[in-house]
């Protein structure tokens, strides 16, 4: 029997497998009319505000997650990139970036480390060898963002 989205304990996942679309498109469809789905990961709420302003506006998708705990359960959705915090409250986010490119499952989705503290070169580069497909600084500028996403989907659509 079909159901309506939102009902208690029917998620996309289930909806679609109702429908005959089946679990394997249940991502497709919730991506048809939208740029990719972003999972931001901060601990600060004023910046996955205006992060999720910016990307929301621009057409994507947008997750949230507060704490690096939190991420690795939201990532099993599969998001199309992550821009993730270096510094939250329980995990590192190089740590978390490590876990993500270790993983199979996960490896191929692009992780983009955000920090509000300005960076040394060392921590820039600690960023990067821990698999980070890129890195920005906060305050995020608009074009600059959004370009770097447009080039990390590109990539991995390739």
């Amino acid at each position: 029997m079909p159901t309506r989205l939102g009902e208690r304990g029917h998620g996309l996942a289930e909806t679609t497998d109702v429908y005959g679309f089946g679990k394997k498109n249940a991502r497709f469809l919730a991506t048809m009319n939208t740029k990719g789905t972003i999972l931001v990961v901060d601990d600060e709420e004023s910046h996955r505000y205006t992060t999720r302003q910016m990307l929301q506006h621009a057409g994507f998708q947008v997750r949230e997650a507060t704490t690096g705990q939190e991420a690795l359960q939201l990532v099993e959705e599969q998001p199309d990139v992550i821009i993730l915090d270096l510094h939250l409250p329980d995990i590192a986010g190089i740590e978390i970036c490590r876990i993500l490119k270790a993983a199979p499952a996960t490896a191929a989705i692009p992780v983009l480390h955000v920090t509000a503290v300005y960076p040394g070169a060392e921590e820039r580069a600690e960023a990067l060898a821990a698999g980070a497909d890129g890195y920005v600084t906060r305050p995020l500028d608009r074009a600059q963002l959004l370009a770097t996403f447009t080039t990390l989907l590109a990539r991995r659509a390739a």
